[in-house]
């Protein structure tokens, strides 16, 4: 199918230009509402549609080994949708219109799925040469599909496991009285809990099964995007890709053994974590800005997957239940720092030095957390060169005797 027959299903002609024009200017944060008929038509489509437009849009991807050609000759997706008279300006603001329902607290399977495919689209437009140029990147629309996953996954096993390590934690308390005072960053933020509940929805196993495979494609889409949208004059969205890859880390279990030196294609890829890390790397490329500076916030958020914390933007971090998964990954990340301190040893030498000190700072006094800390800093420190493991080892001496001695801060 070519790529106007695989856009029908939006009903792009029977969009009001009035509808389109509200979109824009309320820059992609309101979900206006479409006439009941016309919503109706565009809520009947079907996830195969979604596929099929995504694999349409991946012919015009530069990167891929096919490319379309029209009676022989290839076209710019762009000339054809202009010649087919589909406007780009309502072709985005539907696509947000599926983002924005996706995110809605009543949004079930359906609204999910279908934002998730959209979300797909929108970045993988982005990719496709001339995309700028015919005005196609926002960048609120950006943030917000990147970011997307999060919000369809269901979040009530989530909100379940964070009781449960409350209730772990408050009953390890009882048993064990600590050995010095915990940094303030471990107080449990009761604020946290008190997060407005998700509506009364149930995802069946299917349903699960069709959230994720949606959530698939759109990190795809992320990873393609990365791979040649430089971010270097965008600092904040490289930040929120740095937040949502470590976030993706505790989607699912990984699946198989995940090897940072090999050259890696993207659509091999079998797991969501496997593709967050893959993610963290290209943000440290030196097309995404300065590599010190990507470093650092990289090593900073993944602090506290080696600690085996959760670190959300609004909250304190606390800690997670150890888990085989919960391991899995931190032994991953520990790897992953190895692996890019050999890449980018000069720049990533201060940030190494860094990590180490807050990872001693921050372990809680429990048994199970220390020791894989002290395993952690064993297997950290065998990437340091010798002048930099002694100061270190001093440090670590001068801490073990007065723990408020200084650490380093994350901003030099």
């Amino acid at each position: 199918m070519d790529v106007i027959g695989a856009l029908q299903f939006l009903k792009l002609n029977k969009i009001p230009e009035a509808w389109v024009n509200l979109a824009w200017d309320t820059e992609f944060t309101e979900r206006s509402p479409l006439d009941d008929v016309l919503e109706k038509e565009v809520d009947e489509s079907e996830d195969e549609a979604f596929r099929t437009l995504y694999h349409c849009f991946l012919t015009y991807v530069p990167d891929q080994q096919h490319s379309t050609s029209i009676n022989g000759s290839s076209q710019s997706i762009w000339g054809i949708l202009r010649e087919n008279g589909v406007s780009i300006k309502a072709l985005v603001a539907v696509l947000s219109f599926y983002v924005l329902g996706a995110k809605t607290k009543a949004a079930n399977t359906q609204h999910r799925v279908r934002g998730l495919y959209a979300a797909s689209l929108y970045l993988l437009l982005l990719k496709i040469p001339g995309s700028i140029a015919n005005q196609v990147f926002h960048e609120v629309l950006l943030d917000t599909c990147s970011d997307l996953t999060p919000h369809c996954w269901p979040q009530d096993s989530a909100k379940k496991r964070k009781k449960d390590r409350m209730k772990s934690s408050q009953a390890e308390g009882k048993r064990a009285k600590p050995q010095r005072k915990k940094p303030p960053q471990m107080d449990m933020d009761e604020a946290e809990e008190e997060e407005d509940e998700e509506e009364d929805i149930y995802f069946s196993n299917e349903d699960l099964m069709k959230i994720r495979e949606a959530a698939v494609f759109l990190v795809h889409s992320i990873l393609r995007l990365l791979q040649t949208f430089p971010l270097k004059d965008r600092p904040e969205t490289a930040s929120n890709f740095t937040q949502i890859f470590c976030q993706l880390l505790h989607f699912e279990p990984v699946l198989g053994e995940i090897t940072f030196a090999a050259p890696r294609d993207v659509a091999e890829m079998r797991s969501i974590p496997e593709m967050a890390f893959y993610g963290l790397e290209l943000l440290c490329s030196a097309k995404h800005g300065d590599q010190k500076e990507s470093l650092r916030r990289v090593f900073h958020q993944l602090l506290y997957v080696i600690l085996m914390m959760n670190k959300e933007s609004r909250g304190k971090p606390v800690l997670r239940v150890l888990s085989q998964s919960v391991l899995a990954i931190r032994d991953y990340a520990i790897q992953f720092v190895c692996h890019l301190v050999e890449e980018q040893r000069e720049q990533a030498k201060p940030f190494l030095d860094i990590l180490l000190q807050h990872i001693c700072f921050q372990i809680v006094e429990k048994s199970e957390y220390r020791s894989h800390g002290a395993q952690a800093v064993g297997m950290l420190t065998s990437q340091m060169e010798n002048a930099d493991y002694s100061r270190f080892i001093r440090w670590l001496f001068n801490f073990s005797r007065q723990p408020k001695v200084s650490v380093k801060s994350w901003l030099i």
